[in-house]
C-alpha cells in the first residue's frame, strides 16, 4: 500500500515538471521584438537560433514605425510612422516594452527627435518656420514655440539634450543665393534659443551635416556628402566634423569609406559607429572609430546587398536589421552571425526592440 502511494506522488510530481516545462511562453519573456508591417513578434535567443514566441501587439493603422527614427528610453521606445500610404502624415509613436502597447499621436512630423530622460523634443519642418515640441514621456505636449525661415529654408538634422541645453544640428539653404550653410544652434529646455554657431569648416563645396552624437565634452557629426558629382548627385563626404562644446573648436576625422550617414556610439569600446549611404556605398558597409586612437575597421554586412538596416545595442553585441533578416555582430572577436527572418514570415522588418 505505501509503495502504490509513493509511486502515485512520484507520477504526480513528474506529470506537474513536465507540464510546468511545457508552458507557453509569452512575448513578456521574449529577449526582443521586431516590427514587421502590422504586426510586432516576440523572439528569443537559443544558442545561434531564434526561436519566436509568439506576436507581440498589433498595430491598428497602416503606418508603422521607421528604422532610422529611432529613440530609446528604459521603458519604451519613440519615433515616427512610415509615410507609404500617408504622404507627409506620419505618426509619432511611443512603444511601452513592458506592457507591449503602442500610442500614437496626431500632430505634426518629427524631422528631429531627442530624448533626455523625461521629455521628448522634436521639431516640424516648414519652408517658412520650424516648430519645436516637448512633450513628457507619454507624449502629452508640454511646450510649443515656432521659429521664422523666412529667408533660408531651414533643417533641423539632430537634437541632442546635454545637461540643461538642447543643441540642434541646423543646415541651411538661403532662398535666394541657394548658399548652404551647416549651424548649430543651442536652446534651453524651454525651447529658448540661446545661441546660432556656424560649423562650416570650409567656404568652398560645404557639405550636408546630417547626424552627430555626443561623446564627453564633444560633438561628432557626420559629413554625409560634399559638392557635387558630375552627374548631379551628391558629392562623397568623408569627414566626421567634431565640435567642442567647452572650447568651441572645430575638428575633423577622415574615414576611409565615403557617404558616412548616421552614427552611433558604443560607451564601452569608445567607438564611433558609423552608417554609410547604401544608394551610394554597396555592401551595407558600416565603419568603426576607435576614439582612443583613431583606427578604423569596416565591415560588409552582405555583398551586393543595398538595403538600409537600423542599428541597435545590446549586451555588447550590434544588430542590424533588415529587411528580411538580422546580422548580430562581435566587434572582440569580428563574429558575424546572421538569421534569416523570411522563415518566420518577415520581409519588412523596421525595427528591434530588446524587452530585458
Amino acid at each position: 500500500m505505501l509503495g502504490k502511494i509513493i509511486q502515485k506522488s512520484i507520477l504526480g510530481l513528474s506529470l506537474l515538471f513536465l507540464f510546468g516545462c511545457q508552458q507557453t511562453e509569452s512575448p513578456k519573456d521574449a529577449d526582443f521584438v521586431i516590427f514587421n508591417q502590422q504586426k510586432s513578434l516576440a523572439f528569443s535567443f537559443y544558442g545561434d537560433t531564434l526561436k519566436e514566441i509568439g506576436e507581440a501587439t498589433e498595430l491598428k493603422d497602416d503606418r508603422v514605425p521607421r528604422w532610422d527614427y529611432v529613440k530609446e528610453a528604459d521603458e519604451a521606445i519613440y519615433g515616427k510612422t512610415t509615410e507609404t500610404n500617408h504622404p507627409g502624415s506620419p505618426l509619432i509613436y511611443r512603444y511601452d516594452k513592458t506592457k507591449h502597447s503602442f500610442k500614437t499621436i496626431d500632430d505634426g512630423d518629427a524631422y528631429a527627435m531627442g530624448l533626455d530622460g523625461e521629455f521628448l523634443y522634436r521639431t516640424d519642418v516648414f519652408t517658412d518656420k520650424v516648430v519645436f515640441y516637448k512633450h513628457d514621456k507619454l507624449l502629452k505636449e508640454v511646450l510649443k514655440k515656432e521659429f521664422s525661415a523666412e529667408t533660408a529654408l531651414t533643417l533641423t538634422n539632430g537634437i541632442l539634450p546635454i545637461g540643461d541645453k538642447l543643441y540642434v544640428l541646423i543646415g541651411s539653404v538661403d532662398k535666394d543665393s541657394g548658399q548652404h550653410e551647416n549651424r548649430l544652434w543651442i536652446l534651453d529646455k524651454n525651447l529658448n534659443k540661446l545661441e546660432d554657431i556656424a560649423i562650416d569648416y570650409t567656404d568652398q563645396d560645404r557639405g550636408g551635416f546630417l547626424r552627430m552624437v555626443n561623446v564627453g565634452h564633444k560633438l561628432y557629426i557626420v559629413e554625409s556628402s560634399r559638392g557635387l558629382r558630375d552627374d548631379g548627385e551628391p558629392g562623397p563626404g568623408n569627414t566626421i566634423v567634431t565640435y567642442d562644446i567647452e572650447s568651441r573648436e572645430l575638428g575633423q576625422i577622415k574615414v576611409d569609406t565615403p557617404y558616412p550617414h548616421d552614427i552611433f556610439y558604443d560607451e564601452e569600446r569608445n567607438l564611433l559607429v558609423i552608417y554609410h549611404y547604401t544608394r551610394y556605398v554597396k555592401d551595407a558597409k558600416w565603419t568603426f572609430v576607435n576614439l582612443d586612437d583613431n583606427s578604423q575597421r569596416t565591415i560588409s554586412l552582405a555583398e551586393g546587398f543595398d538595403q538600409d538596416a537600423s542599428f541597435t545595442q545590446h549586451n555588447g553585441d550590434y544588430y542590424f536589421l533588415f529587411k528580411n533578416k538580422l546580422v548580430k555582430y562581435n566587434y572582440d572577436n569580428d563574429k558575424k552571425t546572421e538569421y534569416d527572418l523570411k522563415q518566420y514570415g518577415i520581409e519588412n522588418a523596421s525595427v528591434l526592440v530588446f524587452e530585458k
